[in-house]
C-alpha cells in the first residue's frame, strides 16, 4: 500500500477534528480559504472547541489557502459546507469550489483519490463532483470515493475515532485505499457500503429519520398543549414500552438534521416523486419558533399581564444546540422576530458562548425562554432566571428545569 500525504479540504467541525486525527499517521495538508482560521489553528486555537490548544500545537499539519503551493496530495478528503439556498434547494457552491481546487492541485499527476465527507444526495459524488473535477484537468487520472461524516459538535464521546465509518470507492482497488487511510488513523470499525451511491443515501437518511421523528415529536406536543396534557408526561409513560422512539419535542437547527433532508428531498423530485413526509417534517419543525412566541404571547395574556405593551422577554441560548458556540441555522433568532412581528417587545438573546445581546441580563423581564441547556446554564439552577419578575412566565423549550421549583420559586411555568 502507498505511502499517502492527505490533503483535508475545508477545516472546520468536520475537517479539522479529522485532519487531526490523520495527522498522526500521515503528512497531512490543511486546506481552508479562511486565511484567518489558519492563523487561529496555527497559534493552538479552534474557536469550534473541537480540538484543545494542546491537541492543536502537537499536530504536524501543513496549512494552506493554496493546494497548488504545498506537499503534492495522493488522496483528498472533502469536508466544506453543504449548506440550502433561500428556496431550501442544495447550495453545491462550496463543494464546487473544493473541486476546482483539488483539480488545479493535481494537475498532471495520476492514481490521486478524491474522497467526498461533505453531506450530498444520492449520485453527486459521480455526477457532479467527479465531472466538475475531470472538466479541469485535462491528462490526470483519479478515483473518487466517499465516506460520509459522522461529526456530532459538543460530543466528546461519540468522536471522530470512535465512530463507526462508512467508505465507499468506484472500485475496489480504491475502496482498499480509502480503508487503509481510515482503518490506519482511527479506531473505529469500518464499514464497506457496496457503491458510492449508497454511501451517500445512508447519510442522508441518518438524518432525514432523526429529522422526522423529532417532527412527530413537535407535531403531538403541540397537540397535547391543546389536549392540557404534559407532553414530558406523556413520553415518559410511553417510553416504557420496550420499542418506544426515545425522541423528544425542540428546536431543530445546526447544519445536518435541518439541512439534509433537503438533499435528499431535491434529489426525490428529480426522479419524479414528491416526498410528503419529508418535507412536511421539515416544515412542522420550522414552524416551531411561530408556536413557542405564540404559547409565550398568550399565558402573558391569560395572566393579565398589563405590561403587554412594553413587555421586556429573555431568550436563554442563542446556539442550535448545547455546549457548542455554532449559531448556524438556529431556530432561536426567528422566535425573536415571531414575538416582534406580534408585538414590538423587548427582546434579549443572553448566550455564554456567544454573548448575545452583549450577555448581560437585565432586570424587569415578564418571560423568560429557555432555549439552550448549556452545562452553564444547567449549573446555575433556578438562577438562571435572575432577572425575571416574581409571577413571570418560564418557556421551558428543553424542559431541563424542575416545574414545581419553578412555581414554588414564585413563577408561571410552561414546558413543551
Amino acid at each position: 500500500m502507498q505511502k499517502e500525504t492527505i490533503a483535508v479540504v475545508g477545516l472546520g467541525y468536520c475537517g479539522l477534528p479529522l485532519a487531526v486525527a490523520l495527522s498522526k499517521h500521515f503528512h497531512v495538508v490543511g486546506y481552508d480559504i479562511d486565511q484567518l482560521r489558519l492563523e487561529e489553528l496555527d497559534l493552538g486555537i479552534d474557536i469550534t472547541g473541537e480540538i484543545s490548544r494542546d491537541d492543536l500545537r502537537a499536530t504536524t499539519i501543513e496549512y494552506t489557502t493554496d493546494l497548488t503551493h504545498c506537499a503534492a496530495p495522493t488522496f483528498y478528503i472533502v469536508t466544506v459546507p453543504t449548506p440550502i439556498n433561500k428556496d431550501k434547494t442544495p447550495d453545491l457552491g462550496p463543494l464546487k469550489r473544493a473541486c476546482y481546487n483539488i483539480a488545479a492541485s493535481i494537475n498532471d499527476r495520476n492514481d490521486v483519490v478524491v474522497c467526498f465527507e461533505s453531506t450530498v444526495y444520492p449520485g453527486c459524488t459521480r455526477r457532479k463532483c467527479g465531472s466538475w473535477i475531470q472538466e479541469w484537468i485535462s491528462r490526470s487520472r483519479f478515483k473518487l470515493a466517499y465516506s460520509p461524516e459522522r461529526i456530532n459538535p459538543g460530543d466528546k464521546e461519540h468522536t471522530v475515532s470512535n465512530v463507526t465509518k462508512i467508505v465507499s470507492a468506484e472500485d475496489r482497488e480504491t475502496l482498499d485505499r480509502v480503508e487503509h487511510v481510515y482503518g490506519t488513523a482511527l479506531d473505529a470499525p469500518l464499514h464497506r457500503a457496496p457503491t458510492i451511491e449508497v454511501a451517500e443515501a445512508a447519510k442522508v437518511l441518518e438524518n432525514t429519520q432523526r429529522d422526522v421523528n423529532i417532527a412527530l415529536m413537535n407535531e403531538c406536543s403541540q397537540i397535547f398543549d391543546r389536549l392540557d396534557i404534559d407532553t414530558k408526561a406523556v413520553l415518559d409513560a410511553a417510553g416504557t414500552k420496550w420499542n418506544f422512539g426515545k425522541y423528544t419535542p425542540g428546536l431543530v437547527g445546526g447544519h445536518c438534521v435541518s439541512v439534509d433532508p433537503y438533499y435528499l428531498a431535491a434529489r426525490a423530485v428529480e426522479v419524479g416523486y414528491h416526498p410528503d413526509m419529508i418535507l412536511a417534517g421539515r416544515r412542522t419543525n420550522d414552524s416551531m419558533p411561530e408556536f413557542i412566541a405564540n404559547k409565550t404571547i398568550k399565558l402573558l395574556c391569560e395572566h393579565d399581564l398589563d405590561c403587554i405593551k412594553d413587555c421586556s422577554i429573555g431568550i436563554l441560548g442563542a446556539t442550535f444546540k448545547p455546549n457548542v458556540p455554532d449559531t448556524r441555522n438556529s431556530l432561536v433568532p426567528k422566535i425573536r422576530i415571531a414575538l416582534q412581528e406580534y408585538n414590538p417587545f423587548h427582546v434579549s438573546v443572553l448566550d455564554p458562548l456567544k454573548g448575545g445581546d452583549g450577555g448581560r441580563r437585565v432586570d424587569g423581564y415578564n418571560a423568560m425562554i429557555y432555549a439552550v441547556p448549556h452545562d452553564e446554564y444547567q449549573a446555575m439552577g433556578l438562577d438562571i432566571l435572575e432577572g425575571l419578575d416574581k409571577g413571570g412566565i418560564v418557556i421551558d423549550i428543553c424542559r431541563a428545569l424542575n416545574p414545581a421549583a419553578v412555581l414554588e420559586a414564585g413563577y408561571i411555568y410552561w414546558g413543551l
